[in-house]
């Protein structure tokens, strides 16, 4: 339907009987339930919003916005934002190397909500000199920083070490990957982290 002239199809079943129509409307009606702008917009602005994101019409030349909220425990979308992240950071012709550095920092810090928190959110900012990006999460907080930075060093549930994550190298590593790296955190409020990478600058 992106690269075609095509504005609705048909849903049909294993009869190939037809069930219902999916249009262009529903489809951004879906992706504007996960995909939101900072600030509270107009539907509008919303829908201006998911034509950015969709890869086929994404520039760089036009800043681009977006909220993605992060569940605790969500281990079947762990790495979700990540993914897509680097399919927009590539289409728009950043570096490989700069697009898979942002890729492991956003890797690591949606982890880190997923595995360590009560849930939260991310607020990505591109343009074209730099990606900013803020993870803020609703608790129970980091008690030592310091400490939270050491290689190895974890308070991942036995659940999360189960299934291959909560090594310890989370912040270690989005420190590594950045060009801007700051954290925040009180008990149990909840944690804030920023990072910012530049597309002109290597490590």
């Amino acid at each position: 339907m992106a690269t075609k002239p095509i504005g609705r199809l048909p849903v049909i079943d294993y009869n190939r009987k037809t069930i219902g129509i999916i249009t262009n409307g529903i489809i951004l009606k879906n992706l504007l339930l996960r995909v939101e702008k900072f600030s509270e917009a107009t539907e509008k602005e919303a829908i201006k919003l998911a034509s950015q994101l969709n890869l086929d019409e994404i520039r760089i030349d036009q800043p681009i916005k977006f909220r993605w909220d992060i569940k605790p425990n969500d281990f079947e979308n762990a790495g979700k934002l990540s993914s897509e992240l680097k399919k927009i950071l590539l289409k728009l012709n950043i570096d490989r190397i700069i697009a898979r550095r942002i890729s492991i920092a956003t890797y690591e810090a949606e982890i880190n909500v997923l595995i360590h928190s009560k849930g939260g959110y991310a607020l990505i900012d591109i343009n074209m000199e730099r990606i900013h990006a803020e993870f803020i999460d609703y608790g129970p907080g980091i008690e030592d920083i310091e400490k939270a930075m050491q290689e190895g060093y974890s308070t991942a549930s036995q659940l999360a070490r189960d299934l291959g994550f909560g090594a310890g190298m989370g912040l270690p590593n989005i420190k590594k990957s950045v060009d801007i790296f700051n954290i925040q955190s009180s008990c149990p409020e909840g944690t804030k982290l920023l990072f910012e990478v530049y597309f002109n600058k290597k490590l």
